[in-house]
Order: C-alpha cells, then sequence, then structure tokens
C-alpha cells in the first residue's frame, strides 16, 4: 500500500514532467515564423511597438500562466478563435490584456509584466468579459486561442482580422499539445471558427458565442449553463513541503483563489 510519501512523491514528478512539456510548448511557439499577415508574439518584435525582449516577456508570461494552472486543474477550457493586437499580441495569453495583467488578482504576485511600448495599458473588450464570466463561475478556467499568432492586415500590426481556414487549422497542434496537459477539462468553443475546427478534427466540445460584438448576455448565459453540468470544482492542497497533492491524497481541502 502506498504511503502519503510515495503519493506526495508521484505527484512532484509528474508535475516536473508537465514542466518539461510547457518547456517545449514555448519552444514550438517560438520557433514558428511570422509573415507580414501573421505576427509571433512569442518570436516577433515590432520596435515601434514592443519592448526590448518583449517576445520573452510574453513567452514568460505564458510560461507562468500555465504552471499556474497545472496546479489549479482547472475544469474548462475556453477556446478562442485568435491572438488580438489588445490582448494576447501584447500579454501573450488568450483574452488577456494588459490591463488584465496588472488589475486582475489572479496574476497578483506572480511575476507577469507587460511587453507592450504604449504609455496607456492595452484593454481588450472581450477579454474583460470573458475573466468577468470566470468570476462569475467561480472556478478556473485555461483560456487558449486555435490561432496562438496574430492575423493582422497588411501594414497595419495594430489591426485584427480573420484567420484564413489554413491559418486557423495550423494553430490546433499547439492547442493538442495544450490539451495533453489538462485532458480531462471540457472543452468550451468561444466563436465559431474555433468550434469549425474542433468539429473538422472529431475534437469533442461545447460552443458558445463569442462575447464581441454585443454577445455578452448570451455568452455568459452559455458558459454558465454548461458548467451547472459539471461536478463541483474541488481545489487541490499543498501537502506538507508545499506541493500540490491531489485532493483525494488527503483529508482536507483549501480554497484557491482564481
Amino acid at each position: 500500500m502506498e504511503s502519503e510519501q510515495d503519493l506526495d512523491d508521484a505527484v512532484q514528478n509528474g508535475d516536473k514532467s508537465q514542466m518539461g512539456e510547457v518547456t517545449a510548448l514555448l519552444h514550438k511557439l517560438e520557433s514558428f515564423r511570422p509573415t507580414e499577415l501573421l505576427a509571433n508574439p512569442f518570436r516577433h518584435e515590432d520596435s515601434p511597438h514592443d519592448l526590448k525582449e518583449g517576445a520573452a516577456i510574453r513567452r514568460r508570461n505564458v510560461e507562468i500562466y500555465l504552471n499556474t494552472q497545472l496546479e489549479l486543474r482547472p475544469q474548462l477550457i475556453l477556446l478562442g478563435e485568435a491572438a488580438g493586437y489588445q490582448g494576447c499580441r501584447f500579454s501573450g495569453m488568450a483574452f488577456t490584456s494588459e490591463h488584465t495583467l496588472q488589475t486582475n488578482p489572479f496574476f497578483a504576485g506572480k511575476g507577469c509584466a507587460r511587453s507592450g511600448t504604449r504609455e496607456r495599458l492595452w484593454r481588450e473588450p472581450s477579454g474583460t468579459i470573458v475573466w468577468e464570466t470566470i468570476g462569475l463561475i467561480q472556478r478556473p478556467a485555461l483560456l487558449w486561442n486555435i490561432l496562438p499568432f496574430h492575423p493582422h492586415r497588411k501594414g497595419e500590426p495594430l489591426s485584427n482580422r480573420t484567420p484564413t481556414p489554413k491559418e486557423r487549422h495550423s494553430g490546433l497542434e499547439y492547442f493538442l499539445e495544450v490539451r495533453k496537459l489538462f485532458p480531462e477539462a471540457a472543452i468550451i468553443a468561444v466563436g465559431r471558427i474555433s468550434a469549425e475546427v474542433l468539429t473538422a478534427n472529431g475534437i469533442k466540445h461545447e460552443c458558445v458565442r463569442h462575447p464581441s460584438n454585443g454577445g455578452k448576455r448570451e455568452f455568459q448565459a452559455g458558459v454558465l449553463e454548461i458548467v451547472k453540468r459539471i461536478p463541483k470544482y474541488n481545489p487541490p492542497v499543498l501537502n506538507r513541503r508545499g506541493a500540490v497533492s491531489a485532493p483525494s491524497a488527503v483529508g482536507e481541502t483549501r480554497r484557491s483563489q482564481t
């Protein structure tokens, strides 16, 4: 019969393996070569708009974010469409702006930083709604985009455009790497673009309206309805050595702050 020490060691070894997978994913994201219509926030820097080492800052942000989520073990993945210039382009994370990094309690004290040169913090309307919704459901949710790169109009780096079918399907390989890290989380496609890619590849998911263009109420209602069908979230706990343990391995749980 396994002792509590054995269980703790097994959890720690699993955490180390997943951290290696996060590092591999970041290398893979960085290796994508940008085009004149598709910026890579994890490799690409535009000197008028990016701080020096801006791409490295964004990679570090994503590393912190994913490792934090591995500790929280979210039950949901909200899968957006593509990086936007007001959000992921300068934070590295889907539905997350520089303003969110600075003001949302989820990021407090974690070391995430802004990477843009603009005096005012970038703010993304859709991202604000998504983070508000995460607060409403009172459980962590992983945020990602089916295309983790930024599609923009030619010669207009601070613009958004709808990704082409080829572009959106090319992003699937990165999402599948993320999916390996959170295999038990239910997938909610946010908008038709991510839903179409998942459907075409036979990946089980549910779909809600995108919150942009007046879709806030319908988006939130859809997410809340799906959450009703998911078992109550049991936060992971810290064992005596400060490592994350499965709730079943110990007798007491502690509520996480999200």
